[in-house]
């Protein structure tokens, strides 16, 4: 079934593209229908006044602009987030998301998520646990993929789980990262936090990452914390300015491999912190075959340890030295 939306389209309308139906009145229409549903959302500016709550049960929903970079949704630094998506077989793509206060868009409860090919700009977090992007606590199979990001005052993706929640089979992959960690501190461009052991089989490859925050210690291009475990990094390219292209807070089986990272603006390569893990454990995890470029050795270590971690092996690592 395809519904036709526009940003002026009635509640009573019948959905065609002759006769669009308003973003708000198409949502509601998802959870009832037993079958596939396709949202075209016409060119415009969708002045949003609440989140559009995405929930399916019963079919796949796509989401996306009936003509690529045409469609902006705008929360005017008032609106918490621009979508809300919940239970399973949803894509969104090709949507202008600007303006929201708390996260662009956000991931609950979902499996079988793709986020492609959008723009998201200007989110003014203002705490710990918002972004661009977010999945949060019980979340499967997600694939965040080609997506511009250009503007969050906290972390531009991130994926988070309590003690008792889910993150599994999470990928990460072909993203531009920009001007992230503007405000709030401890703070990852891309951020995962996996406090249950749940937490399996997340991939963050390929990611441009860009101008994420200060140099006072709190901002990471791609910070694996909370004792997460099982990630894969690599193929991403990094560059400052911010604290550290790294940071692995515990965790186990995580191997950062293959980045290149231009560290002129950058204070520190990879920040090792000990968190609930002991020494053996965290002594699995793999820094290999980076390739780095910097203007001189870093008078502290280019690898920062907090706590019994161990060593990592950074032996591997290819310097460049340029002006």
């Amino acid at each position: 079934m395809t519904i036709f939306v526009a940003p002026d389209g009635m509640a009573n309308a019948s959905g065609t593209q002759a006769d669009p139906i308003s973003f708000e009145k198409a949502s509601g229409m998802i959870g009832a229908r037993n079958q596939a549903v396709t949202l075209n959302l016409l060119p415009g500016l969708y002045k949003l006044k609440a989140p559009i709550k995405i929930v399916s049960r019963n079919g796949q929903v796509l989401i996306r602009a009936f003509e690529s970079g045409t469609v902006i949704l705008d929360g005017a630094g008032t609106v918490a987030q621009a979508l809300y998506l919940g239970g399973k077989d949803i894509s969104v793509e090709g949507l202008t998301i600007r303006n929201f206060s708390v996260n662009g868009i956000l991931i609950q409860g979902g499996s079988n998520i793709s986020i492609s090919r959008n723009r998201l700009s200007n989110i003014t977090s203002t705490n710990w646990s918002q972004a661009a992007i977010h999945g949060l606590t019980f979340v499967r199979n997600v694939m965040v993929k080609g997506n511009i990001i250009d503007g969050a005052d906290y972390d531009g993706i991130l994926f988070d789980s309590s003690a008792t929640g889910v993150l599994e089979n999470i990928s990460i992959e072909r993203n531009t990262v920009l001007h992230t960690c503007r405000k709030v501190k401890d703070c990852g461009a891309i951020h995962a936090s996996g406090r249950s052991p749940n937490s399996l089989g997340m991939k963050i490859t390929g990611n441009i990452i860009r101008d994420f925050g200060g140099h006072d210690g709190l901002n990471k291009a791609i910070y694996l914390d909370d004792g997460l475990s099982g990630v894969v990094v690599q193929a991403n390219r990094i560059s400052g300015p911010g604290s550290y292209a790294f940071h692995v807070n515990g965790g186990a089986d995580n191997v950062i491999k293959a980045n290149e990272i231009d560290l002129r603006k950058i204070d520190g390569l990879l920040f090792y912190q000990h968190l609930r893990l002991n020494r053996s454990a965290m002594e699995s995890n793999v820094f290999t075959g980076n390739r780095v470029t910097r203007s001189a050795p870093s008078t502290r270590g280019d690898v920062v340890y907090s706590g019994d971690t161990g060593k990592i092996d950074s032996s591997t690592t290819k310097y460049i030295h340029a002006r």
